[in-house]
């Protein structure tokens, strides 16, 4: 298994661990971290004319940055794909811009605790499993 190399001093905890697990997991052609701040890295991969299957979000909590990178990332989503949102319902920032989105969009929001879906794929049947600890 190879590792990434160089001086951990230099790379942040979480990124090296992550790239890690995907070297580990032999993910190296299907995933691509862009270690930027989400807007430089949405025109990053915009220059690039990426149209991605799946987007996953986990970054700022806060209404406002939450709400610029679901309106950002949305026009790189393939015309099939599937937005995840992480910290649904956890953060009201997170649960108030996925949700607004959502019906101004015109598409479904399915979530629970911790996750939610956006897709404009009609067809998609998507189901969520909650949890409730007693």
């Amino acid at each position: 298994m190879a590792r990434v190399a160089g001086n951990r001093a230099r790379l942040p905890d979480a990124l090296h661990t992550f790239l890690n697990n995907v070297i580990a997991s032999q993910c190296e052609r299907i995933i691509t971290p862009l270690p930027l701040p989400s807007e430089s890295a949405f025109f990053v991969l915009q220059r690039l004319g990426v149209k991605a299957p799946i987007i996953y979000i986990d970054a700022g909590h806060e209404y406002e940055s939450v709400s610029r990178d679901i309106a950002l990332y949305w026009r790189l989503l393939a015309p099939d794909g599937v937005m995840i949102l992480d910290d649904y319902i956890t953060f009201p920032g997170v649960t108030r811009a996925a949700t607004e989105f959502a019906l101004r969009e015109g598409i479904p929001l399915i979530g629970e605790a911790g996750k939610a879906v956006l897709t404009r794929n009609t067809a998609l049947s998507i189901t969520t499993k909650i949890i409730v600890d007693e």
